[in-house]
């Protein structure tokens, strides 16, 4: 296990802070939502390498290749998504600004 870096940190962050913008199905809504939980996981457990992983299938959920034609059901980020997303982000952000070895809130 690698312990959390500046490097995946920062990706993390970088992915987090987009998600406010991105228009998913409902599905698609779900499956970040799982993927947020493992980000929060990996976080928890300063495991880098499982927080790679969550973040690039985080991002790969914005892949949606097609919807049905005629088709509207793309929605914003639902409410109970965003509270989590930026719930990650300050324990990213203060994980960032925590000195390194230092004792780190979570």
């Amino acid at each position: 296990m690698d312990r959390l870096d500046a490097e995946a940190t920062d990706d993390a962050l970088r992915v987090l802070r987009d998600l406010a913008a991105w228009e998913l199905t409902p599905h698609a809504w779900e499956r970040a939502a799982a993927f947020l939980e493992r980000i929060a996981d990996a976080l928890e457990t300063d495991d880098a390498y499982a927080l790679r992983r969550a973040v690039a299938g985080l991002e790969s959920t914005v892949r949606v290749k097609a919807l049905r034609i005629g088709s509207d059901d793309v929605r914003g980020v639902p409410q109970v998504v965003l509270e989590r997303q930026m719930a990650l982000v300050h324990a990213l952000v203060e994980r960032r600004a925590a000195p390194e070895g230092g004792d780190r809130a979570r």
